[in-house]
């Protein structure tokens, strides 16, 4: 049975999937030929049962994946939750560069089926963060402040 038939069997419905199309956690090179993107992934990453799928696009390897969506359709039902604050750097994302990456999925998924989220995660264990506390926090004012600026355009 292939990987992703056994986490459809054993995860939910409710589920939520995180779907990651960065390699390696070090702070290598990273270059086009050894990366896969979105596109290289979406299909098999949609064939899992899930309510919602959470995938990196801040960093400035993932910023552009936003296309992918303009070819594949979201199924029926299910939720994006674009990463729009980076976990990669220190600086801050203005909150109307995170509105406009919102509004961005919003207009090709559907405004009901956008969640904002975090690029992967500010911490690979209890023993290494890649940002200190107060930048993670700073982030994540500046995610609900964005997310608050993409509402007010969205549903005017």
């Amino acid at each position: 049975m292939d990987g992703v038939r056994l986490v459809s069997r054993l995860i939910t419905r409710t589920a939520v999937v995180l779907v990651t199309t960065a390699r390696g956690a070090t702070n290598g090179v990273r270059t086009a030929a050894a990366l896969a993107t979105s596109r290289d992934v979406v299909d098999l990453v949609l064939r899992v049962k899930a309510q919602a799928y959470s995938i990196e696009a801040a960093t400035p390897r993932h910023s552009w994946e936003w296309r992918v969506w303009e070819d594949v359709k979201l199924p029926a039902g299910k939720v994006l939750i674009p990463g729009v604050i980076a976990h990669t750097t220190a600086v801050v994302e203005h909150p109307e560069t995170i509105a406009e990456r919102l509004v961005t999925y919003a207009r090709l998924v559907g405004r009901e089926r956008v969640m904002a989220g975090a690029d992967c995660g500010f911490a690979q264990g209890a023993l290494f963060q890649r940002q200190h506390p107060s930048i993670m926090w700073a982030k994540f004012e500046a995610l609900v402040a964005g997310a608050r600026l993409a509402s007010e355009r969205l549903w005017r």
